[in-house]
């Protein structure tokens, strides 16, 4: 038995195919019955509340119209009632509190629904940021987008979890950077080349254990579908979603150098003013001070805050910039400290957080009581007086400093482990949903090439993609697909790439059984021309195909073309295409490529190395009409049919 195999063994029983949709209907019913008990509970505390109102104000109003010797009476009744109002009020604002998160589960079973028939349209798109120019993926399969596969995957909602999910898709080989700043950089939209800074491009020579360990916590925790349902929550609860621009600034500031240590005289001064402004103040109004001499001390404070005051609101900024992270992140890791499962990738989850969780959390929710005092500055009317009475800014900067002192250094561990937690739920949440997909198995790189069972495109609806068991030669050779117009070739090279992705990740893949080498996938298939750049659509494929042959030349490389060359005479395509494939088949690439040319399979110099299947279409005639019909099943050797003609007859252009 596999790694794998053992932590799904640990697991409950792996449902029926229609058990996860079950699951979402049970519990959103739930959901919606506990939603309605809610608003009842919120609207019978709404109506006390008035009552209360009412039973306080009332009294008060009869004071001046009641005998003195009512006045206790009717001051205990106005003080009872004042008391019940408070009480009200602060249950009915953990009812609406209770209504939120209530309705974000409703929402979460509802998306689960959606995902399940991929009702893109229905899904809320996770921000991960765009892809870097000359990807050498990302545009052809899908990964990043509208009805992507950061698309399928987006429980994710924290910037780390987005971050992660990410760098997964993107740079699934290469190893992250130490400084979470770098990579939650990427998700900005803004920044010029988001994947220059941080981690090395080179591969992570322990990546292959890293992704090993990764499928058998998604084997896991796949089984614990109410845990991921609390992860997916505690995240969606966040106010808003972090902006990488303020939360960048926040990491730094958390690890950096404290600025107090070079202003060691401003603390001492403020503490005394803090004392001795509001006692001369009152010694003046009691009479015990003649003179103002309060004024010196007020004159101090603000020259104190002039003199300090802007380096400090600049720390203030940066740390408040984790503001809209805090609540979330501190349920998010009491969350870590108590996830199931024995797999090693989980086991070290917990162990990177330790027995100190608890105290990481509420670390978190004490920054964030320091950043809401400090943000008092904001106020004009309230902030001064209360700086030129007790320098204000400069007590609650030694506060935010001390906390920095005590917590920054482990802020970064939090946020990889953040970023980590909600990867493995995106992935666990794609395997509770299908439980006929499998983990794939890893082959040798170099030797073998790919094999698969059932084989489907993921981001297809189940119901409707159409299984196709498949090979892909070991290197040295390439499987040739061809067939007519619209009968699913491109979408069968994407199936191929698309799974390869979902391995590389950790993920499960969309067959019933897949035995692959980890390689990453080099694909020509979107192809564009660009006219600011003066590059015909031509150029720009032999540019495309020239950086794929240069990978399957340095490392094993899963290459995946179609429609090979479609910008140039038939006679010189054919020419092209037989030297390219030649330079991939010499280059021991492992891959498929699509075309219409059926010749290409007898060129005498690679014809040896070429696999071919085809995939074709049945004409249907009724009525005297012709349609036709795709079954999308893939079959051995050359195409047989052709439907270019009758398509052009079709939407009404034959002769």
């Amino acid at each position: 038995m596999n790694p794998i195999e053992m932590a799904e063994a640990g697991s409950p029983p792996r449902p029926a195919d229609d058990a996860p949709a079950e699951w979402y209907r049970a519990r959103l019913d739930e959901a919606r019955t506990r939603g309605e008990a809610l608003d009842a509970e919120l609207n019978r505390y709404s109506t006390w509340r008035v009552w209360a109102f009412l039973a306080g104000a009332i009294p008060l109003l009869l004071l001046e119209t009641s005998p003195r010797s009512w006045w206790p009476a009717l001051l205990a009744v106005g003080g009872l009632a004042a008391a019940t109002f408070v009480f009200l009020m602060r249950r009915h604002r953990r009812v609406r509190a209770r209504i939120r998160r209530n309705e974000e589960r409703v929402r979460i079973h509802e998306e689960g629904l959606a995902r399940l028939v991929r009702d893109f349209d229905a899904l809320p798109r996770p921000d991960l940021g765009t892809a870097p120019e000359g990807h050498p993926w990302a545009g052809d399969l899908d990964t990043l987008g509208p009805g992507s596969l950061g698309h399928l995957l987006g429980t994710v909602r924290s910037a780390p979890g987005r971050a992660a999910l990410r760098q997964a898709l993107l740079h699934p080989r290469r190893p992250r950077s130490n400084d979470p700043a770098d990579w939650i950089r990427q998700l900005d939209r803004d920044a010029r080349n988001p994947d220059a800074p941080g981690a090395s491009r080179e591969p992570d020579p322990e990546w292959a254990g890293h992704r090993d360990r990764r499928q058998e916590a998604v084997a896991e925790l796949s089984g614990h579908p109410e845990f991921l349902q609390a992860v997916q929550l505690a995240a969606r609860l966040q106010e808003r979603p972090e902006d990488p621009g303020t939360l960048v600034p926040f990491l730094h500031w958390a690890r950096g150098e404290g600025w107090t240590r070079d202003r060691r005289w401003a603390l001492p001064l403020a503490r005394v003013l803090a004392v001795l402004n509001p006692g001369l103040i009152l010694a003046w109004l009691a009479g015990w001070i003649a003179a103002p001499i309060w004024f010196l001390g007020v004159v101090a404070a603000l020259a104190l805050h002039r003199r300090t005051g802007g380096e400090a609101a600049g720390r203030f900024d940066a740390a408040e910039g984790g503001d809209d992270a805090l609540r979330s992140w501190a349920d998010l890791l009491e969350i870590a400290a108590s996830t199931p499962g024995e797999a090693a990738e989980l086991a070290q989850l917990r162990d990177r957080l330790g027995s100190g969780t608890p105290e990481a959390a509420d670390a978190l929710r004490r920054l964030r009581r320091i950043t809401d005092w400090a943000a008092v500055r904001r106020s004009g009317l309230t902030h001064f007086p209360l700086v030129a009475l007790f320098a204000w800014d400069l007590h609650h900067l030694d506060r935010l400093e001390r906390w920095r002192e005590r917590w920054g250094d482990q802020i970064d561990g939090w946020v990889h482990t953040l970023g980590e937690l909600e990867l493995l739920t995106a992935l666990a949440v794609l395997r509770f949903e299908h439980p006929s997909w499998s983990f794939a198995v890893s082959a040798e790189p170099g030797t073998d090439g790919i094999r698969a069972e059932a084989l489907r495109h993921p981001l297809l609806p189940p119901d409707s993609a159409v299984p196709n068991d498949m090979e892909l030669p070991a290197p040295g050779g390439l499987l040739l697909v061809t067939g007519s117009n619209m009968s699913g070739k491109s979408t069968l090279l994407r199936a191929v790439g698309a799974n390869q992705l979902l391995f590389l990740i950790g993920g499960p893949v969309a067959a019933t059984r897949m035995r692959t080498p980890p390689i990453e996938p080099f694909t020509s298939m979107r192809i564009q021309d660009s006219l600011s750049q003066g590059v015909s659509f031509f150029l720009a494929e032999l540019h495309r195909l020239r950086d794929v042959v240069e990978a399957a030349r340095t490392r094993p490389t899963l290459v995946l073309l179609d429609e090979i060359l479609q910008g140039t005479n038939t006679a010189e395509r054919r020419i092209a295409a037989r030297i390219i494939l030649s330079h991939l088949i010499r280059a021991g690439a492992v891959g498929a490529v699509s075309t219409h040319d059926l010749t290409l399979g007898r060129e005498p110099a690679i014809a040896s190395d070429l696999t071919e299947v085809h995939l074709r279409e049945d004409v249907i005639e009724r009525d005297g009409t012709r349609t036709l019909s795709f079954d999308h099943r893939l079959r051995e050797g050359p195409a047989t049919s052709k439907n270019a003609l009758l398509l052009l007859d079709m939407v009404g252009l034959g002769e």
